[in-house]
């Protein structure tokens, strides 16, 4: 279980996450929504421990993650915006660099880079330089699949059906509180004006789907 407490981040001049909660339980899929410049980003790189909070913490398993970052950080897989990859190793060499790094026994880590190779179709292009790849296969590939290296072969397998997301299943997830003050920032620019100045916007997290890895 991750637990967000309180969870607040400030930067010279503006607050961008004021006393942020909510917690995601295991087995279980979240949707974290709002508006851009609301805080998804900077909430993520904190729950990743890039990121130190102003105020706040984040607990896994009952225990701040600050008690030990690294243990933690091995327990875990971040898919960025912008996915930051060896261009010159091939998508088996990159899976096995980040399986390696979290001390994955090489007997498991060949059996997992197998399978997550074919969950994201990589496995015709395992030995090609990641730098021929498309931009889909560096980042719908490689970095989803460096993201769940850490989890149990037997998960893996079960990984398709969260990401073979149905349509009407999409647009569930992307009805959210926030959908409203969009309808109304474009009634206002349609007659000519501008709504008041928003201070702060909080992002929502949305339970999107029920466990899918009991």
């Amino acid at each position: 279980m991750l637990e967000v407490r309180a969870l607040t981040k400030r930067f010279p001049g503006t607050t961008a996450l004021n006393r942020v909660s909510f917690t995601a339980m295991h087995g279980e899929v979240t949707g974290y929504l709002g508006p851009n410049g609301s805080g998804k980003s900077t909430t993520v790189k904190i729950i990743t421990g890039l990121l130190e909070p102003t105020d706040g913490e984040i607990l896994y398993c009952g225990r701040p993650i600050r008690e030990n970052l690294i243990e933690y950080k091995a327990r875990i897989g971040y898919v960025p915006e912008e996915p930051f990859l060896y261009p010159h190793l091939s998508a088996a060499e990159y899976l096995e660099l980040s399986g390696e790094l979290r001390d994955i026994p090489q007997g498991k880590l060949r059996a997992k880079i197998g399978a997550l190779l074919e969950l994201f179709s990589l496995g015709d292009d395992r030995d090609a330089p990641i730098a021929s790849y498309s931009k889909g296969m560096r980042q719908s590939g490689c970095s989803r699949a460096s993201s769940r290296i850490w989890l149990p072969f037997a998960v893996n397998r079960q990984l398709a059906s969260v990401l073979r997301l149905n349509l009407r299943g999409t647009r569930h997830l992307f009805r959210a509180p926030c959908a409203g003050r969009h309808r109304a920032d474009r009634a206002c620019r349609n007659r000519g004006r501008r709504r008041g100045p928003r201070p702060y916007r909080r992002p929502v997290p949305v339970p999107c789907c029920t466990p899918c890895c009991g």
